[in-house]
């Protein structure tokens, strides 16, 4: 990148609360936006130089994005893999629960039928969960 690219740069934000955040600030600020996306680009690059001094974070000629990102990137992996453990844990779960309420709504569909045709159910058949199996016509054919 060149200085001259610097001068004149579009950007588009798609982070709400950022964008949220910056009208919030503008609501106090007199004169142009573009003067009000300057204030703001100072500050940044202000904060960002007082942080950096005496840091060795300059990306190197075998290493194009440094140390910080790839300790950022590392915990973001670390991150997603604890949250991908987690979701696989409910998900898991969920299906447990899925084929338990499956079984529940099987047998009282099984109970119903056989009062309904005059059939005697009784209470030992049932807990032995013959009636647990869903129906032939709710399952899905191949």
């Amino acid at each position: 990148m060149d200085l001259n690219s610097f001068r004149e740069t579009t950007v588009r934000t798609y982070d709400e609360d950022l964008v949220q955040g910056m009208y919030a600030l503008s609501k106090g600020f007199s004169g142009t936006k573009s003067d009000f996306y300057n204030e703001i680009l100072k500050a940044g690059v202000k904060t960002l130089s007082g942080s950096r001094e005496g840091q060795n974070d300059a990306p190197e000629a075998g290493r194009p994005f440094g140390d910080a990102l790839k300790k950022r990137l590392d915990e973001i992996q670390k991150t997603q893999l604890d949250s991908f453990t987690v979701l696989s844990a409910k998900i898991d779960e969920l299906g447990e629960k899925a084929k338990e309420n499956i079984a529940i709504g099987s047998c009282v569909y099984h109970v119903v039928l056989c009062i309904a045709s005059g059939d005697k159910v009784t209470l030992a058949v049932v807990e032995k969960g013959l009636f647990d199996s869903e129906p032939e016509r709710f399952r899905k054919k191949k």
